[in-house]
């Protein structure tokens, strides 16, 4: 059984780097510079995160996932402080440090609430990125944060299996619930503006065609007009020419 269950660990540590893979690659291929100051918060409330749960939990085939977890947040920081992009923190991020400070004097003392506490942090600092992904879906693919969810899924079965205390649950059903919803949001919303933009562009089109079926009806009725104005000019000719011819006629013999 410890052993099945060491293997579920490392497979949500291989699924974490996994995410993590897939996010380099986009920070990478995008050239994108992380922040300096989100990044130093969230590789410091994992060291939080990392060291409370490890001492609540003295079970690596839980701690795998937020070791590995917290080793990559360093690594982009690093890379933040190689590009040297920094912008001050908002208003939640700065929530958020301050939740993960209370932390960290907590988990000395009881690393049960200590963990506890920096969860409502990383629940504050993810606020803004549920804010950022709403106006800007692209801005995060889903993929990688449904490979993280499933890493956090793994490791919810791993401590429902293992079940200790209620506390092991927090970590795993908040990152959960939190990755999951930045990915559903960051599909859905794609998907409405591909609806919306594929529904303006029909539109759009039905427009179009309407505009040049109504043209070509116009130019059907115009030409058949057309066709018939000249009879109709002749006959309207002949009709008003005929009457003046008489009458000058009967003129002309009254005359003669």
């Amino acid at each position: 059984m410890n052993t099945f269950l060491l293997g579920l660990g490392v497979l949500a540590g291989l699924l974490q780097l996994t995410g993590y893979g897939l996010y380099y690659f986009k920070l990478f291929k995008r050239g994108i510079k992380p922040n300096i100051a989100s990044w130093l918060l969230w590789a410091g409330g994992g060291v939080v995160g990392f060291l409370s749960y490890r001492a609540m939990t003295h079970d690596w085939a839980k701690s795998i996932l937020p070791m590995l977890c917290n080793a990559s947040c360093i690594l982009i920081f690093l890379y933040a402080l190689k590009t040297k992009h920094y912008k001050p923190m908002i208003f939640w991020e700065k929530c958020a440090a301050g939740v993960y400070a209370i932390a960290a004097i907590v988990a000395f003392a009881t690393p049960s609430y200590g963990n506890i506490i920096q969860q409502s942090g990383t629940f504050v600092s993810f606020i803004p990125t549920y804010a950022w992904v709403w106006k800007n879906p692209k801005a995060e693919r889903p993929l990688p944060w449904v490979v993280w969810s499933c890493a956090y899924a793994t490791l919810l079965a791993i401590c429902i299996l293992k079940f200790v205390r209620w506390q092991e649950l927090v970590y795993p059903i908040n990152s959960l619930c939190l990755h999951l919803g930045v990915g559903v949001l960051a599909a859905l919303r794609t998907l409405s503006l591909k609806t919306l933009v594929g529904n303006a562009l029909q539109n759009r089109v039905a427009r179009s065609i309407g505009f040049t079926t109504a043209t070509s009806r116009i130019h059907r009725v115009s030409s058949s007009q057309f066709n018939l104005n000249p009879n109709r000019s002749l006959l309207w000719t002949t009709s008003l020419s005929r009457p003046c011819w008489q009458g000058c006629s009967s003129v002309s013999g009254r005359s003669a």
